[in-house]
């Protein structure tokens, strides 16, 4: 049985997205898969720190993610990848886990170029690293200062770069001669079954899904609730929200999910805060799957994407796009985006993955 291991920022039971989904199918394919969750990639700060037990009180109200049997999950507690005591602490760490997880792997997945796992991979002995890149580590902040020299090491030492966003995906073709594949976010099986099709003729009630955080911009929510626009919300909330919202909880069963949002919903809304260059959102797939109005903020892969989305550039123009919705302009775009995804199913993307990850 091959050995597969993943180093992810992520914790398993988060709402699953390409790590879970990669690490599935290489359990599917008789691997057997050690996923190391959370590892923290940023510089330490206190409010860091007082969001990160936010997070943690939510993550024990959630219900865990199913794990396959040749899965196995391990939280090494590692902290953030900073000099002096907590490089002291994160060594000793990778020693405990290598000690538990053994040298030998066939494939190490590196989502993180930090100190952190440079110490793990240095300590292994592999036939393939590939270095997924899902982050525009070198140009945002709230990283250690050598995070462009690390992630400059980990291309120069991987044998093939992933990516997710198109910002992305073209960065990393002009850093490297190396094979640069791109991954795009999927809506999985179980979304798409809960997806229910419906007419749009006006839209009253917008709905948004996922934890609403600092990177989410609230004020968007603000001004559309005081435009008598109903907004809902399902996820996480981490902190208090100062406008009137419907508060659905959270819930990790997508096909109730998708199969919620879209009875209750007129549209669909992705306000983002601060620089997005460098993401395309997991859920943008899901949000094109429910055939339903997508708004979102303007970025670089959003307006990649605006033959199937409506992209605003301030709150001006988003309430302007939804007052003056039209139901033809919006077929369009729907069948648009339903020939779009028709290219990226689970089943295909499962398929492609794993003939990039074994091919020779």
């Amino acid at each position: 049985m091959k050995k597969v291991l993943f180093l992810a920022g992520v914790y398993w039971d988060d709402p699953i997205q390409r790590y879970q989904q990669f690490a599935k199918y290489l359990e599917m394919c008789d691997c057997k898969v050690y996923f190391v969750e959370h590892i923290v990639s940023s510089n330490f700060t206190l409010r860091k720190f007082v969001d990160a037990i936010k997070v943690q009180k939510g993550k024990s109200r959630k219900k865990p993610n199913k794990k396959p049997g040749n899965l196995i999950v391990y939280n090494v507690n590692f902290v953030n990848p900073q000099r002096g005591v907590f490089d002291y602490i994160n060594r000793k760490k990778v020693d405990a886990l290598v000690r538990k997880i053994g040298t030998a792997f066939d494939v190490v997945i590196n989502y993180l170029p930090i100190s952190t796992t440079r110490y793990i991979v240095e300590r292994l002995e592999y036939n393939l690293l590939i270095y997924d890149c899902v982050r525009n580590f070198s140009g945002w902040g709230g990283y250690p200062k050598n995070i462009q020299l690390e992630e400059k090491r980990l291309i120069q030492k991987a044998n093939k770069i992933f990516t997710d966003s198109y910002y992305l995906t073209n960065q990393m073709r002009a850093k490297t001669d190396k094979e640069v594949v791109q991954f795009l976010p999927i809506a999985n099986e179980a979304w798409i079954k809960g997806c229910k099709k419906k007419k749009i003729r006006k839209i009253k009630k917008v709905a948004y899904f996922g934890s609403v955080a600092k990177h989410i911009d609230q004020n968007a929510f603000k001004v559309l609730a005081a435009e008598g626009i109903e907004v809902h919300i399902w996820g996480n909330l981490l902190g208090k929200l100062d406008f009137n919202y419907i508060y659905h909880g959270y819930q990790n069963n997508l096909e109730i999910l998708a199969h919620q949002i879209c009875a209750t919903a007129d549209a669909l809304i992705l306000p983002y805060a601060g620089s997005m260059d460098g993401v395309i959102p997991a859920k943008m797939l899901q949000c094109l799957a429910t055939g339903l109005p997508v708004y979102i903020s303007s970025f670089y892969d959003s307006r990649k994407l605006a033959n199937y989305i409506y992209v605003y550039h301030n709150y001006s123009e988003l309430v302007h796009k939804i007052r003056n919705y039209e139901e033809r302009d919006f077929e369009k775009k729907k069948l648009a985006a339903g020939e779009f995804i028709k290219g990226f199913s689970e089943q295909e993307q499962c398929i492609r993955f794993i003939s990039e990850i074994w091919k020779e």
